[in-house]
């Protein structure tokens, strides 16, 4: 079966599809489905905006704020038009009034009063002029002894213990016959090293020792290997 493209887009068709899966083109005269209608939009609730009370009158430095005075209104045949402010909240703003007055006055009193009472404690003071005298001290120049040298401290040499360290691994040696040579150096402090040359009948070599002297019991003789500890007894 030959394969069939949509001839909107091209896109290959599969063979029971009744729209074009990549352009939705209907195919062989399929009516395209409606488009979905929207779900019609419900507008907000209309929410009156807060009111706001009038902002307060700025107060002058020099006095109370000025009173507005309200126009009159004409009373109606029911009494519609009287005024809605209450007695006791105009006898409120007057009694304010009041005292923002009575604290201005005496405001203004202390101050005339602290100005008097200033002017009249001040008194002039007499001038006094002081008189210093420089002395001026001579010092005799001072005399720097030179700085002193404390002589090198001496150091004792350490004693040479290469003929002791030979004897100390002579005597420990289990069989001196094959021995031919002693040799004997200092590589530490109070440490000597000491080489025991000896020769057999299958070959010659070399056994090694250290020597300690620095120990609190004597000597301490050490192999530096397994093969010259066998020499030891």
């Amino acid at each position: 079966m030959a394969a069939k493209f949509c001839t909107s887009c091209g896109a290959p068709l599969v063979e029971g599809d009744h729209f074009c899966t990549s352009c939705g083109e209907p195919i062989d005269g399929t009516t395209a489905p409606p488009p979905a209608v929207p779900p019609p939009i419900v507008p907000p609730p209309d929410v009156p905006p807060p009111v706001l009370p009038p902002p307060p009158a700025p107060m002058s430095p020099g006095g109370p704020p000025p009173i507005t005075a309200m126009p009159p209104t004409a009373p109606g045949p029911d009494g519609a038009g009287r005024s809605r402010v209450p007695l006791w909240v105009a006898v409120g703003v007057l009694a304010g009034l009041v005292v923002v007055l009575g604290v201005l006055l005496v405001v203004r009193s202390d101050g005339d009063g602290d100005d008097q009472r200033v002017a009249a404690t001040t008194t002039s003071l007499p001038r006094t002029t002081s008189t210093t005298t420089s002395t001026t001290t001579t010092r005799p120049p001072t005399t720097t002894a030179p700085p002193t040298t404390a002589p090198p401290a001496t150091v004792a040499p350490t004693p040479d213990r290469s003929e002791e360290a030979i004897d100390d691994v002579a005597a420990r040696m289990c069989d001196t016959t094959y021995i031919t040579e002693y040799t004997s150096e200092e590589i530490d402090t109070e440490l000597w090293r000491v080489d025991v040359h000896i020769v057999l009948d299958s070959g010659e070599w070399w056994a090694h020792f250290d020597v300690d002297y620095a120990t609190e019991f004597g000597p301490e003789i050490r192999p530096a290997d397994d093969v010259s500890g066998e020499m030891l007894c």
